[in-house]
């Protein structure tokens, strides 16, 4: 890609009880980068994992990840962590470093999110959680920063990448604002390095969703602006790197507005496989989550039924088998030719491979051998006796 590329540091501050929250940011942030693989920005974490070792005060060779950062993400849940030497724990000097630059410049911008804690724990807190809660009821005094909750690290997540996408598009606007100034003031045509991007319905329709919520994350949303939650939690779902399903409840509201949402190629993909999932587990018509006409051209998705029914998502393998069961496809994968028609010189092999995925993905055998028993013979004759096993 021509031009620089932006990078944003991001600083994590937490005590040792949430390495598993703290993996989970890592992720999320790599998966943000991939997101935003042909844009100029980047996202690099930091903390006190990257530390070299050295002499001196431990917690002063971990300061300069602080002074440096561009974003600084704390978290707190159980325990408060050790005294450094100047502060009673590493969290709370690095956060007292982090807002006195943000009162002195602007920068970093802070985040703070507090795991929920079991209400027995509250009944009777210890010192370490008793530091916790005193310094969420400072920090809900003084209204300096803002904070939120998690109830786990899903949740954790998908807040920490509304964050980190609010400012790609707030450096992203800047950059625009800057360039407009500046082309127009020169009256010539844009640098080379810099693409117009022409968004689709889907994509603004996203887009206008997270600046929304970009207001919220600032402080700055007032009764006017919308905020819309299921569209946002349909793009967390489909960004995740998790393969969660839709639930019902929210496809059946998202289903009910239909006319007014465009669906991005992401948020499609994972209406199908939630879709076929639900249809895989129960028998028309107690299925729970709406079609949306996805499966209206079923030749434009045959590939990825094929991709799900030989999957171990094992009740989206059973429901694509049995989309592609009742409306009498014949994928090339599985019937050989580009129009599923057998030929002499395709290669039996990876059809035989594909059929034993297939009927591995499916446990009770009856959508894939229905399917089989119904329409291969004729095809491919004595390919029915074909011993499976799984493939090695």
């Amino acid at each position: 890609m021509a031009g620089s590329v932006t990078e944003f540091v991001v600083f994590m501050a937490s005590p040792s009880d949430l390495t598993e929250e703290r993996e989970a940011v890592r992720a999320v942030v790599d998966e943000t980068n991939a997101l935003l693989a042909n844009s100029d920005i980047r996202f690099r974490v930091a903390g006190w994992e990257n530390t070299l070792p050295g002499a001196g005060r431990p917690q002063g060779l971990i300061n300069p990840g602080v002074e440096s950062c561009d974003i600084f993400i704390g978290l707190l849940k159980h325990r408060w962590g050790s005294p450094t030497g100047l502060y009673s724990s590493g969290f709370e000097e690095e956060y007292t470093l982090a807002q006195a630059r943000h009162d002195d410049g602007g920068l970093p911008t802070i985040h703070l999110f507090f795991g929920d804690v079991p209400d027995n724990l509250l009944e009777d807190p210890g010192v370490s959680l008793q530091q916790v809660l005193a310094f969420k009821e400072k920090i809900t005094s003084e209204r300096r920063a803002l904070y939120r909750r998690f109830q786990d690290r899903h949740d954790l997540v998908r807040q920490v990448q509304s964050v980190l996408v609010a400012k790609a598009l707030a450096h992203s606007d800047a950059t625009a604002r800057k360039d407009a100034v500046g082309s127009s003031a020169a009256e010539e045509s844009p640098p080379e390095t810099i693409a117009t991007v022409e968004l689709d319905e889907a994509r603004e329709q996203m887009s206008s969703t997270l600046r929304a919520f970009d207001t919220v994350i600032r402080g700055e949303a007032t009764g006017s602006v919308h905020h819309d939650q299921d569209r946002l939690e349909l793009m967390a779902h489909a960004f995740s790197r998790d393969k969660e399903e839709i639930g019902s409840h929210l496809a059946n509201r998202l289903f009910r507005r239909r006319s007014e949402l465009s669906l991005s190629v992401g948020e499609a993909g994972l209406w199908l496989r939630s879709l076929l999932a639900d249809v895989g587990r129960h028998e028309a018509p107690s299925r729970t989550i709406p079609g949306w006409g996805v499966l209206g051209n079923p030749n434009g998705e045959i590939g990825e039924l094929v991709k799900l029914a030989t999957s171990d998502e094992r009740a989206a393998a059973v429901g694509a088998l049995r989309a592609i069961r009742e409306r009498g496809l014949r994928p090339g994968a599985l019937f050989g030719g580009a129009d599923g028609e057998f030929r002499a010189d395709d290669d039996l092999s990876e059809i035989v491979v594909t059929w034993v995925k297939a009927l591995n993905a499916d446990p009770g055998k009856s959508e894939a051998l229905d399917y089989l028993l119904a329409s291969f013979d004729e095809v491919v004759p004595g390919l029915v006796e074909f011993e499976w096993r799984s493939p090695a």
